[in-house]
This record gives C-alpha cells, structure tokens and sequence, in this order.
C-alpha cells in the first residue's frame, strides 16, 4: 500500500516546481486543499515526506545486499548501485524526485 505521500506525486510532478501551489498540487490529484493540510503542513513537508519514503526504498534495496571481501571497488560498485535502485528504477519519475 502507498503512502500519502506517495499517492500525491505518483500522478505527475508539476507539485516539485518551486512555482506550484498548494492548490495546485491538491487540484492535480484531485483532493480538497482541507485534506491536504490535514495530513501536511505546506508543500515542504509532502517533499520531505516524499524524499523520505523514496530513500527508504533505496535502502531496503541494501537489505541483504553482501559484498564479497574479495571483490575490487570496481566490481563491487555496478552491483551495489544496480541493488540499491533497484526498487526505484521501474518509475523514472521516483528518480527525478531525488535528483531535486
């Protein structure tokens, strides 16, 4: 089950524009902007929430992750990187939310 979080940028990203109002972001996914505050302060804290929830995704990408000790840097990195996004990779928009 998705978050909050998750259910208000899933749709698109126009909300991570500095120029985006609350409104808009609520109007967009197609909730009232009470329900909005209800759950969030202002914009920032979805973000953060959102940020949040997306690194915790990488990161359970590291669950179980094992490093031989006899593998060089060089052989050890593609997979780690390729394990930690893993769980992201299937939606490039979750990527861009953590390029911001």
């Amino acid at each position: 089950m998705r978050s909050v979080a998750a259910n208000y940028w899933m749709p698109r990203f126009k909300f991570m524009e500095r120029r985006a109002t609350v409104q808009a972001v609520c109007r967009q996914v197609h909730v009232l902007t009470r329900s909005f505050y209800e759950l969030y302060a202002d914009k920032s804290v979805l973000c953060q929430a959102l940020y949040r929830e997306l690194n915790e995704q990488v990161l359970q990408g590291f669950a179980g992750f094992y490093v031989d000790p006899l593998a060089s840097v060089r052989q050890s990195v593609p997979s780690m990187v390729i394990t930690a996004l893993g769980p992201i990779q299937s939606d490039e928009r979750k990527i861009r939310v953590l390029e911001v």
